[in-house]
């Protein structure tokens, strides 16, 4: 089965966190613990000539760390490419959040065990229709920011990604930028 991935248009995210709400919304989680986009700003301190929003969405990378740090089996690669979480299995080590480059796991002191995107797996498999498998952020994003790409090509792994991202070359993350002329 073909690797699911993102693509992420920077110079249309406005930071609005609409793609956060969406997610906690979606997936019964406090909105007030955590985000899914961190800010960057170019010239900083002064003056600031720019500024981005970087998501910390899960990238399913094709080689994710966080698997292989976690001593309980815990993370999963699923054969369409989402890296999803048995939360049974999870002991809240952190290892595996300590492991990610990207800042996409967290954990969470109410359950004492850690968070992450599984790009809405649930609906990934159980939608009848297209709108109903993509993941709750792209679906609600006003501005098409972040989209699902059903066959990521491994060659795209970190395209055009912001110089505030983490090496692509340790992970491979499923994730591509588009925008980022502002960069050059």
């Amino acid at each position: 089965m073909a690797q699911k991935g993102w693509e992420y248009i920077l110079d249309n995210c406005t930071g609005c966190h609409g793609c956060t709400i969406a997610c906690k919304a979606g997936r019964f989680r406090d909105p007030e613990q955590s985000k899914m986009l961190r800010r960057f700003a170019i010239g900083v301190p002064k003056p600031v000539t720019a500024e981005y929003f970087v998501p910390t969405a899960c990238n399913h990378c094709f080689e994710p760390s966080c698997i292989a740090a976690c001593p309980k089996g815990a993370l999963v690669k699923e054969d369409n490419g989402i890296v999803t979480q048995r939360l049974d299995r999870c002991v809240g080590c952190r290892r595996c959040e300590w492991a990610c480059p990207y800042g996409a796991i967290e954990y969470d002191d109410d359950v004492g065990k850690v968070t992450k995107c599984d790009m809405c797996y649930d609906r990934q498999v159980d939608g009848l229709t297209d709108e109903d498998k993509t993941p709750w952020c792209a679906l609600t994003c006003a501005a098409f920011v972040l989209n699902v790409i059903e066959d990521f090509e491994e060659a795209d792994s970190g395209d055009g990604a912001p110089p505030s991202f983490a090496d692509e070359a340790f992970t491979k993350p499923a994730i591509r930028f588009i925008g980022t002329d502002t960069f050059a």
